[in-house]
């Protein structure tokens, strides 16, 4: 039997706790289509109140229904049949994959050398390297990009996958470093970036230690 939210009475701290800081970032990747983010904020709204819960003393059968509930949104939206995808919503597809990785990767510590993960962490790339192949789908969304591409490290463990990701992710950073004040380009300043998605102290803030000292030691 399939639970759903409406069956979870979730603390107000959580559910206040969840929408911070805000997901109005998202609306910007719609352009001129802001309705292409409706469901892609919903998930990500989902999987904050996962993990606000996780530390909020919220019952495992809760967190439990509260995951189901994200993963099903997000099959939904990531399978529903699309002959044609337009650039907006490649991009959107692409962040919802990324979300799909951290659920499985970071909220249900599903170990990175399994299967399943790595079966999303490869379609995460090809939903990547599809995106790319519209030259401009990215301009003005680096931040996005950073956490799909950071989420994909996450993702990889330490499999030869992982590279992939973080060369890319190191090459979004080196062209921020050359149109941003060397005061916004700081370790903090990523990390604010990066949490402002999905984040979770446990698994991220090692991965980004390792990210950032390979990236100092690419630029010194």
């Amino acid at each position: 039997m399939f639970h759903t939210l409406d069956q979870v009475s979730l603390p107000s701290s959580v559910v206040n706790r969840a929408t911070t800081p805000s997901l109005r970032h998202l609306d910007r990747l719609g352009g001129h289509n802001p309705d292409e983010s409706n469901e892609p904020r919903k998930i990500f709204t989902t999987l904050r109140q996962a993990i606000c819960s996780q530390a909020g003393g919220v019952s495992a059968d809760d967190i439990r229904i509260v995951m189901n509930t994200a993963d099903s949104t997000i099959l939904h939206f990531l399978y529903v049949e699309r002959r044609t995808a337009t650039p907006v919503q490649k991009r959107f597809l692409v962040l919802v994959s990324a979300a799909q990785v951290f659920l499985y990767a970071v909220l249900r510590e599903i170990p990175t050398t399994g299967h399943m993960v790595r079966i999303l962490v490869t379609r995460l790339r090809a939903a990547l390297e599809d995106a790319d192949a519209i030259a401009l789908i990215w301009v003005s969304h680096d931040a996005t990009l950073l956490w799909v591409l950071f989420v994909g490290v996450v993702g990889s463990g330490t499999t030869e996958g992982r590279e992939w990701f973080a060369s890319r992710l190191h090459g979004v950073l080196e062209r921020a470093r050359d149109i941003l004040p060397p005061e916004r380009c700081k370790r903090e300043n990523l990390q604010q970036l990066l949490a402002g998605f999905l984040w979770r102290d446990k698994y991220c803030v090692p991965v980004l230690d390792d990210v950032w000292a390979s990236w100092e030691r690419r630029v010194t």
